[in-house]
């Protein structure tokens, strides 16, 4: 996979359907995590507007705010990574031969999959006793259950997880070459 961030547009030169597929899935992600934090702003604004103008702040802004940011958070991540835009720290690693870089790219990729893959795993855990008995609680001003939230966390993450496999194998090919 190789991802070209020259310029506004990213492309993706897929090695197989998959990657391409995924790139298409983690954009389209990103896009409703724009849009979350547009309304995140818009929100916002009619708060303090309210508030400072009209003394009547809206009701439950700062709950609806919190719990949208899970949902761009999330949606934004697996993007990013086809990107690369995450922040990577390599001061001594960038100084090492490129296997030895692809090694520690391995390690970081390998640790980041197993605590994404385990969050993710629980909130479709969370996700699923929600649905079925009803487990997983409301938020406390406005009355928004979680088990949407759990869910839109889990797709999120689950998306990201699958990209830092697919990072962790692009990693695995450097280092056998």
């Amino acid at each position: 996979m190789e991802v070209n961030t020259n310029g506004s547009e990213q492309s993706v030169k897929a090695e197989g359907k998959f990657t391409g597929v995924m790139y298409s899935i983690s954009r389209w992600m990103s896009i409703i995590a724009a849009v979350i934090i547009c309304l995140m702003m818009v929100l916002n604004i009619i708060d303090v507007a309210g508030r400072y103008f009209f003394s009547k702040p809206l009701l439950g802004a700062y709950e609806l705010i919190s719990i949208l940011m899970i949902g761009a958070g999330a949606f934004g991540l697996a993007y990013c990574e086809f990107g690369k835009r995450h922040i990577k720290v390599g001061a001594f690693v960038d100084l090492l031969p490129s296997r030895v870089q692809a090694f520690f790219d391995i390690l970081a990729y390998f640790i980041s999959l197993a605590v994404y893959a385990l969050i993710s795993w629980q909130m479709f855990i969370r996700t699923a006793a929600y649905v079925t008995r009803g487990e997983g609680g409301f938020s406390e001003e406005l009355g928004i259950p979680f088990g949407p939230v759990y869910l839109v966390f889990a797709v999120g993450l689950a998306a990201f997880g699958i990209v830092l496999l697919l990072r962790l194998i692009e990693s695995f090919i450097k280092v056998i070459k």
